[in-house]
């Protein structure tokens, strides 16, 4: 797992300034984690090899990547990051 501090530091340079973003941000992620747990919610450079498509030429940018294990997670998933907007 990330720390905060990590999370907050990779959201400003992501370029989200307001502060109830932020914490709104930071608490859908713990929210995710908590559902997901440690093998359905990877961040830092656990994520890195989510985020290159397969040819290798493009490179994206995330807070992690959800892996949910059942079409309930995949649902619950949905609606916790539509309640966040």
């Amino acid at each position: 797992m990330v720390d905060k501090s990590e999370k907050f530091s990779t959201l400003v340079r992501v370029g989200y300034f307001s502060r109830a973003i932020l914490y709104s941000v930071l608490g859908l992620i713990a929210s995710l984690e908590s559902l997901l747990g440690p093998s359905g919610w990877i961040a830092g450079d656990d994520a890195a090899a989510y985020l290159v498509d397969f040819r290798e030429d493009f490179t994206g940018s995330a807070l992690g990547v959800a892996r949910p294990g059942s079409t309930e997670e995949v649902a619950e998933v949905v609606r916790r990051c539509a309640a966040e907007g």
